[in-house]
C-alpha cells in the first residue's frame, strides 16, 4: 500500500503540473477604469449565451523524481443568463499528458448555478466530475493500471473593484485512487488584474486534502499559478501563457514522505464567441473555472 500510493504521487504530481489548470477563465465584473458602469461603457451583449474554447500545451519537470512531461488539453465552457440575476454555466476539458513512459488522458464536466443580481458580486454552487486514466504499467514501477476518480460539489463567490477581480471556491468530494478510497477537501482562492480591457494577469493558489480510507494515509497537494492573457482589439481570440508550481505531500501512519514538486510552462489560444473585449466577456459570460482532481 506504502509502494503504491507513493508510485502513484510521483506520477501524478508530473501530471497535474502538465494538465495545468485554466486559470484566465473569466469571472464577474463592473467598471471601467473610468469608473463607469462597465455595461454603459461597452457594446452589450446581444446573446444571453457566452462562452469560450480553448487549446492548450504543456511541459513540465518534478524536482525529486526527475520526471518530464508533455501534453495537450482542450476546454471549453458557456454560460446563460436568464435575464432575473440567475445564471447557468456548463464547462468540460479534455486532455492527454506524457509522463516519461508512463501517460494519462484526463476528462471532466461541471455545471455551475449561481447568482449574479448587480455587477459587485456573484454567489453559487457547482457540481463536478472528473476522471484521470492512468497508464502506470508503462511506467516500470508496478503498481497496475486503473482510473483516478472524484466527484465532488461545493460552493463559489467572486467580488470586483475597478482593478479587477476576486473569487474563491470551497468544497468536498469522494475519490477513488486505484482502488482505494479517499475524502476530498478543497478550496482556492484567486484574482484578476486587468491592465487594459483586452490584457489581464491571472493569479491563483489552490490546496487540496485527501484522506484516504485505509493506511492513514493523507496527501496534500498545493498549486500556485501565473498566467498572463492578451486579446487583440476587434479579435475573438485571446493568447495565453503561463507558469505554474506543484507541491506534492504523502503521510502514511505518521511516517512523511519527500515532498513531490513540479514546475510546469502552459500557453495555448482560445477563441471566444458573444463578446468583444476580454473584459466583456468575464462581466456577461461563464463566471467559474473547474476544480479538478488535478488542481
Amino acid at each position: 500500500m506504502k509502494q503504491t500510493l507513493f508510485a502513484t504521487t510521483a506520477i501524478l504530481i508530473s501530471a497535474m503540473s502538465a494538465e495545468a489548470a485554466d486559470m484566465d477563465g473569466p469571472l464577474v465584473g463592473g467598471f471601467t477604469d473610468s469608473g463607469a458602469s462597465y455595461e454603459e461603457a461597452s457594446p452589450a451583449v446581444a446573446s444571453p449565451v457566452v462562452g469560450y474554447v480553448e487549446g492548450e500545451l504543456h511541459a513540465g519537470k518534478t524536482s525529486e523524481s526527475d520526471l518530464d512531461s508533455k501534453g495537450w488539453a482542450l476546454r471549453g465552457a458557456v454560460n446563460f443568463d436568464t435575464g432575473t440575476g440567475l445564471n447557468l454555466q456548463a464547462d468540460g476539458g479534455y486532455g492527454q499528458t506524457d509522463v516519461d513512459d508512463a501517460d494519462y488522458d484526463n476528462t471532466y464536466g461541471a455545471a455551475h448555478v449561481y447568482y449574479r443580481p448587480t455587477q459587485d458580486y456573484a454567489l453559487g454552487a457547482f457540481f463536478q466530475s472528473s476522471r484521470l486514466g492512468t497508464g502506470f504499467a508503462s511506467s516500470g514501477l508496478s503498481v497496475g493500471s486503473g482510473d483516478v476518480t472524484d466527484n465532488s460539489g461545493g460552493i463559489e463567490a467572486a467580488y470586483f473593484d475597478v482593478l479587477g477581480t476576486a473569487y474563491t471556491q470551497l468544497g468536498y468530494g469522494k475519490s477513488e485512487w486505484i482502488g482505494v478510497d479517499a475524502d476530498h477537501y478543497f478550496g482556492k482562492i484567486g484574482s484578476r488584474l486587468y491592465l487594459t480591457d483586452n490584457m489581464r494577469i491571472d493569479g491563483e493558489v489552490g490546496l487540496h486534502n485527501f484522506d484516504f480510507d485505509v493506511a492513514d494515509a493523507n496527501l496534500d497537494l498545493t498549486t500556485a499559478s501565473i498566467i498572463g492573457n492578451y486579446r487583440p482589439d476587434a479579435m475573438p481570440f485571446t493568447v495565453f501563457a503561463g507558469y505554474r508550481f506543484d507541491r506534492a505531500s504523502l503521510e502514511i501512519s505518521g511516517i512523511d514522505f519527500e515532498p513531490e514538486k513540479s514546475h510546469t510552462l502552459v500557453t495555448g489560444l482560445r477563441y471566444n464567441f458573444a463578446s468583444s473585449t476580454l473584459k466583456q466577456e468575464e462581466r456577461s459570460g461563464p463566471a467559474w473555472t473547474t476544480t479538478t482532481i488535478l488542481p
